[in-house]
Formats: structure tokens, sequence, C-alpha cells
């Protein structure tokens, strides 16, 4: 596998990253402000559904996975 396949299936993963388990968004450090309400509003199932609100930012999509692989106990696959 190439290294675009790879990136590609890398990205489809993390898109399908359930965030049911996030009680509450407003909580999460490294998104505006702007975005925590809007998912707290929305209330997203995945990275996907949180990717497509209004007024999300790649910046801030990057600060949710990293608020969210934070609380991952490490050595567990996501």
């Amino acid at each position: 596998m190439d290294k675009a396949a790879r990136r590609a299936k890398d990205v489809e993963r993390m898109a399908t990253l359930d965030l049911s388990g996030v009680a509450d968004f407003r909580l999460l450090e490294g998104i505006s402000w702007e975005a925590r309400e809007a998912l707290e509003r929305s209330r997203p199932v995945n990275l996907r559904q949180a990717a497509e609100l209004p007024g999300m930012r790649p910046s801030d999509l990057e600060g949710l996975l990293i608020g969210i692989l934070r609380r991952v106990p490490r050595g567990t696959a996501v």
C-alpha cells in the first residue's frame, strides 16, 4: 500500500471516530468556544459529522481529535 492510500485509510478511520462518549464538549481544550458550543448543541456521533458543522475550522477539528485521543488509554487501538 502506498503512502497516499495509507493516508486515505487513516483519514477515513479518523472520520468515523466515535464521539458519543464525550459528556461535555465545552470542557475540551484546544478548540474555539464557538466550536465547543456548536458541538454541544448538535452532539455529533463521529468526527465526520463534527467536520460538517457550520463554523468548524480545521484547527478546531485537530483540537477535537487531540482532546479525544488524550482520553484514550495508552496502548489502546483507535
